[in-house]
């Protein structure tokens, strides 16, 4: 059995996530594009694209839920099993899934089904591009390729944030 703390605290992992420079970061229009056109193309009422670190998932953008908290804590976490996967998680009902299915609190909180993709960066998941419903469901396979193919623009975003991070951190001396 691979044990999933394991895998959240892999050094490496924790590395390629902190690179990116968006742990703690506000809004930025682009990830929230992304989980509004989530919730469209998935008919889904709520979307977020989260960062999972060491103790919480930090949420860099949601749509449809009415939290102003920006983390939760990794026992909350259902985007953590994306990790764990390595692959986009398909759950119809929280309640009767093996990962999830001990979760009591996911359906207090208004996840009842989930889907979610992985977020790459330095060829390691560091989060999940996720639709959540509020009631059982089957995810077609074209929602699910649609999620594939928005966390893969997800990813393109993640990966422009840090080169922009790096250049506006990358200081050159003036040249005589």
């Amino acid at each position: 059995k691979i044990d999933i703390n394991k895998l959240i605290n892999d050094p490496d992992r924790l590395s390629a996530l902190r690179n990116t420079g968006l742990l703690d970061s506000p809004d930025e229009l682009a990830f929230d594009s992304l989980t509004r056109l989530v919730c469209l193309n998935l008919s889904a009422p709520m979307s977020l694209v989260t960062f999972v670190d060491e103790t919480r998932q930090f949420f860099k953008s949601q749509s449809g839920l009415a939290i102003l908290e920006r983390e939760a804590p990794l026992n909350h976490s259902v985007c953590k099993y994306v990790i764990l996967e390595k692959t986009t998680l398909v759950i119809e009902d929280v309640r009767t899934h093996p990962l999830t299915l001990d979760k009591l609190a996911l359906p207090s909180m208004g996840c009842m089904a989930y889907c979610g993709a992985p977020l790459i960066s330095e060829d390691q998941i560091i989060g999940s591009l996720c639709a959540v419903d509020s009631k059982p469901r089957e995810w077609t396979a074209d929602q699910i390729q649609a999620l594939e193919d928005l966390a893969n623009i997800a990813t393109l975003q993640i990966e422009a944030h840090k080169l922009k991070s790096k250049a506006s951190n990358t200081h050159t001396e003036p040249s005589e």
